[in-house]
């Protein structure tokens, strides 16, 4: 079974989330910085205004995706393509593997249902607040489901 996520589905995800080496808030206006980096109480950077290096935001963006990886494999029950793996992965960082965990488009991808009823589940999380700015992400991630 598939368990990393390819250099193919590392520079898709990067170009989705684009690097800022500054804090600023998230589409739900929580802090973030580097990679799509939530950031936490205890992490110094939130308070320093130069930010982080590119270094540093690549470091994190690995440690961030080492969790990512280890829990969508775990959420996995079917063998999937690499492909399918690396969308499956681009989802879960953007949307967190609870969200992951609880959407239908797992449970279709799980049961193997038909392709185009998978790309509809994933299309549906096409919203961040009240716009769908995610149509794009989401219609390059089903392409993994021709």
């Amino acid at each position: 079974m598939i368990a990393s996520i390819s250099p193919a589905g590392i520079a898709r995800l990067q170009r989705y989330e684009a690097c800022r080496l500054k804090p600023y808030p998230d589409s739900k206006g929580l802090p973030t910085i580097g990679w799509g980096h939530l950031i936490k109480g205890d992490e110094a950077f939130l308070a320093d205004p130069n930010g982080i290096t590119q270094e540093q935001a690549d470091t994190l963006f690995a440690q961030d995706l080492k969790v990512f990886v280890e829990g969508v494999t775990a959420l996995l029950k079917v063998e999937v393509t690499q492909e399918q793996y690396d969308s499956i992965t681009s989802f879960a960082f953007n949307c967190g593997l609870g969200a992951l965990r609880k959407s239908t488009f797992l449970r279709l991808v799980n049961s193997r249902a038909p392709n185009d009823r998978i790309r509809s589940a994933l299309e549906q999380w096409r919203f961040a607040g009240a716009e769908p700015v995610l149509l794009s992400r989401r219609q390059d991630e089903g392409k993994a489901w021709p």
